[in-house]
């Protein structure tokens, strides 16, 4: 039996919507497999750090803090900061992936242009999708530093201990923008308190 236009594109339309709704299936078991994955990895490090605890030298524990951030969070570069003595300003203690210019300026933050020093001074995470749009580089030179650097994205995560004193700060830093997403944020939590633990 012939259809007529009008049946006929009503067919097209629910075949359409029902392709709609596998691809959206799809989608979410694929971010659903991704997650789990993360979760595992996580798992992974957060044991690898606990087990060296007490063992190793604060050179290897901080080259093993860097190697499970960049792989737990998926990023390109990432530094660990000691807070000075004074409790004034982060001192850059070991990084992975920058260049001698980065690592110069950055060598000493104590001010808010940064998203390590945002967040020492206000002792919570801070996150910045892209440096290039965020009011905390807005006409700065931490900005130049960032771009010459190709670093786009900044997550940084205060090292506390368990008296809920500062240690120092975590940070990862991604050649592309990079939207928030809570999962990670959570990552990043979890392995700042088994690298602050690992450092204290």
């Amino acid at each position: 039996m012939d259809l007529t236009g009008g049946q006929w594109l009503d067919g097209v339309e629910q075949q359409l919507a029902h392709l709609r709704r596998e691809s959206n299936r799809t989608a979410a078991q694929s971010v659903a497999a991704r997650e789990e994955a993360a979760d595992a990895k996580l798992q992974i490090w957060l044991q690898k750090l606990t087990e060296l605890q007490g063992l190793a030298s604060r050179d290897v524990a901080l080259t093993w803090a860097l190697e499970a951030a960049t792989s737990v969070l998926s990023a390109d570069f990432a530094n660990v900061q000691r807070l000075h003595p004074t409790g004034q300003g982060l001192i850059l203690e070991a990084q992975r992936g920058f260049g001698r210019s980065f690592l110069n300026f950055f060598e000493f933050t104590n001010d808010r242009h940064s998203a390590c020093g945002l967040a020492m001074q206000e002792h919570r995470p801070v996150i910045v999708e892209d440096v290039n749009t965020s009011p905390i580089f807005a006409d700065t030179q931490s900005l130049d530093e960032l771009q010459k650097a190709s670093v786009r994205a900044v997550r940084s995560m205060p090292l506390v201990d368990g008296t809920g004193q500062m240690l120092g700060m975590i940070s990862v830093h991604y050649c592309r923008p990079r939207a928030h997403v809570v999962s990670e944020l959570k990552r990043l939590q979890l392995l700042a308190a088994a690298v602050a633990r690992l450092l204290k």
